[in-house]
């Protein structure tokens, strides 16, 4: 889950990034971790906001700021959960604000943060997941269940190998190569070139794994025995929360 945390007070914004990281300590051994963005200010923050899965915000610095940031979200088209904490400015007295909006009073609590965790994951339940890539021309937009596995061909581009047989050649150097895969546990990396999706392996052997449009990719034996627990982990996840997508 990615979660960002836009808020002008530099000391409450590190306070709940550590809440924050010791809830994903928690989870440390599953997939389930969290990517925590923090921002101070508007330009920064409204960046990318449609990658969050989870906003907390507080924006004092102007009497509207937080609104302003809101009608930009709402603009974007964001519509995963966003957390409004009221501190000097009490957020929940303003009526332009949507009503989807979560409110709470601050402090940050570490008791609260499971409550409001859970919103985002029953709202990731009902959400078909896209994710970004770009070409020097256009961006696409593709369905985390579309890719077979995507593959770096050399340090700036790189192939997505797509179930329905076709390639799509995007921009992407080894950092983003990884990093835009990292949230979605179905994306396994067998090397620094190769990351597959492991919901589609059909045969793991010793030395190679068949995705199952029958293509065989090479593996070392070492990557075999964590590829095998990744992929029963997979299907035990799948057997308990079925309907996520």
């Amino acid at each position: 889950m990615r979660i960002a945390i836009c808020d002008d007070n530099i000391a409450d914004r590190k306070h709940l990034q550590r809440l924050l990281e010791r809830e994903s300590d928690k989870r440390a051994g599953t997939p389930n971790i969290f990517y925590i963005d923090s921002f101070g200010d508007k330009e920064h923050f409204l960046f990318n906001p449609l990658l969050y899965d989870l906003i907390f915000m507080d924006m004092t610095g102007t009497p509207t700021l937080a609104e302003e940031i809101v009608s930009e979200l709402i603009k974007l088209g964001y519509e995963a959960p966003l957390v409004m904490y009221s501190s000097t400015i009490d957020h929940s007295m303003n009526p332009n604000l949507p009503s989807s909006i979560v409110h709470r009073q601050k402090p940050y609590l570490s008791e609260q943060l499971p409550e409001l965790i859970s919103i985002a994951e029953e709202y990731q339940k009902t959400q078909i997941i896209t994710m970004e890539f770009r070409t020097r021309e256009k961006t696409y937009y593709i369905r985390k269940e579309d890719i077979l596995y995507a593959e770096l061909i050399s340090h700036s581009e790189v192939i997505l190998h797509l179930n329905d047989g076709t390639l799509q050649k995007i921009v992407g150097d080894n950092e983003d190569f990884t990093h835009e895969f990292e949230p979605y546990m179905e994306f396994y990396p067998l090397n620094s070139k190769l990351i597959i999706n492991a919901n589609y392996v059909s045969l793991l052997l010793p030395f190679s794994v068949m995705m199952h449009n029958h293509e065989t990719l090479r593996i070392s034996p070492f990557t075999y025995f964590a590829l095998k627990k990744w992929c029963k982990m997979l299907r035990e996840k799948e057997a308990e929360f079925p309907l996520n997508k």
